[in-house]
């Protein structure tokens, strides 16, 4: 399945941006 969101930082992909914009704050803090 194509996962659009990705983040640049460690390649997490996910359909959902939601769930992109949590993980993200998983590196940020």
């Amino acid at each position: 399945m194509e996962k659009p969101h990705k983040c640049e930082e460690c390649g997490y992909a996910t359909v959902e941006l939601s769930k992109l914009r949590r993980h993200i704050r998983t590196h940020t803090g």
